[in-house]
């Protein structure tokens, strides 16, 4: 940045609308422009603009094809052969056009808008807009030239003018089919039933139209909502519901979650559930379109984690026994757990499980034995009266 040799001097700092890390800074030393962030700037204009006492940055129109305007007010410094001028750039600073001279009065602040338009306050005599002008009307276009809309929908259009400041920028809107989609004075189309309509804009000066089709497609509503009806957990561990949305081809399938005790199990936005404490809680889908809901009870309990034992001597609360006992069998059917092929009888409990076991590990803490995967230990179940045991007895105590 240039040094001021200490004579106190006017400076701005200027961030372009839109333009992220777009930076502009004005000094008696002269105009400067960064890319960066500020982390380096680079001097413009130094010949045409040496010397600005104001500096501000817009934008030529809101429309996505725009572009940054600088405005610089030069005071008593000399800018393009005028003193107390305002000057404007729409080219990043590479050529100035004088858009006034003289200012009526001592400027005490400038901004520009991003509809290409300038402000400036002075001191007594009130504050001034300048507006751009171009002549008459020669184009006009609508953007989107063509959109989709579900029934309720909103969507805003955009109209470009030629030139972009012509002397009368003012239009109109219509629909030519009200009752599918309705358009307010600001560009605003409202999706009202299904079908399709043109909206149409119409310049005040010279009457040039341009049409956009709009098509609207039905609201599909939420019919039902569906939840399993329990997930066992362990404590601390988390889980993701979901929900079941029918049709499947609903418009808003939004689901909002709700737990009956969110200090045992939590539901976060997206279905996530955490069992925090111990015991139970109903967790709650409610759809947003129609408030339709479902709901699941959540059972936190202890479970542990699996262990493979492999050639591990010692895990933890369980020892390797070089006899593993083994069976399988079928849900709720008796079936003969083997020592190298001799039955193993123990008491009986009707309890009615599922699938298959393999008892690989004894726990060290008493003399039952355990599934290496899961608890509690079967204790209590092997110690009383020798009887078949089934696969539900061993799956009931795990």
């Amino acid at each position: 940045m240039p040094d001021d040799a200490g004579v106190a001097s006017y400076a701005h700092l200027e961030a372009t609308p839109g333009i992220s890390g777009d930076i502009w800074f004005s000094h008696s030393g002269g105009l400067f422009h960064s890319v960066d962030t500020g982390r380096t700037f680079v001097r413009v204009a130094a010949a045409q603009i040496p010397n600005p006492k104001w500096l501000t940055v817009g934008r030529s129109d809101t429309t996505a094809g725009s572009h940054p305007v600088l405005f610089v007010h030069n005071s008593n410094s000399v800018v393009n052969g005028n003193t107390f001028a305002i000057h404007r750039s729409d080219d990043n600073g590479v050529s100035w056009t004088e858009i006034l001279q003289r200012v009526p009065g001592v400027v005490l602040n400038m901004c520009a808008d991003q509809q290409g338009r300038v402000f400036f306050g002075t001191y007594g005599n009130g504050l001034f807009v300048g507006v751009p002008t171009a002549g008459p009307v020669t184009g006009v276009s609508i953007n989107p030239p063509a959109d989709t809309l579900v029934e309720t929908d909103s969507v805003r259009l955009a109209v470009t003018l030629s030139p972009l400041y012509p002397d009368n920028r003012n239009y109109s809107f219509s629909s030519t089919n009200p009752s599918v989609a309705s358009v307010d004075a600001n560009g605003w189309v409202k999706a009202l039933s299904a079908g399709t309509a043109g909206i149409v804009v119409t310049t005040q000066d010279g009457g040039l139209k341009d049409t956009t089709l709009i098509t609207v497609t039905p609201f599909v509503h939420i019919t039902s909502v569906t939840l399993d009806t329990a997930v066992y957990m362990g404590l601390g561990n988390t889980t993701n519901l979901v929900a079941k949305i029918l049709p499947v081809d609903a418009t808003n399938k939004k689901i909002n979650w709700s737990s009956s005790d969110s200090s045992r199990v939590k539901v976060s936005a997206g279905g996530i559930i955490t069992a925090l404490k111990l015991g139970q809680a109903t967790i709650t889908a409610t759809s947003a379109d129609g408030g339709l809901s479902a709901a699941i009870t959540i059972y936190v309990n202890t479970i542990s984690a699996a262990i493979n034992m492999g050639d591990t001597a010692v895990v933890a609360n369980f020892r390797r026994d070089p006899r593993p006992f083994s069976g399988t069998g079928t849900a709720g059917q008796p079936t003969r757990l083997t020592e190298r092929g001799l039955p193993i009888r123990r008491r009986r409990r009707s309890i009615n499980q599922r699938s298959s076991v393999w008892i690989t590990a004894r726990c060290i803490t008493c003399p039952g034995w355990c599934r290496a995967a899961l608890i509690p230990c079967v204790c209590t179940l092997l110690k009383s009266t020798p009887t078949l045991v089934t696969v539900a007895d061993v799956l009931t105590c795990m």
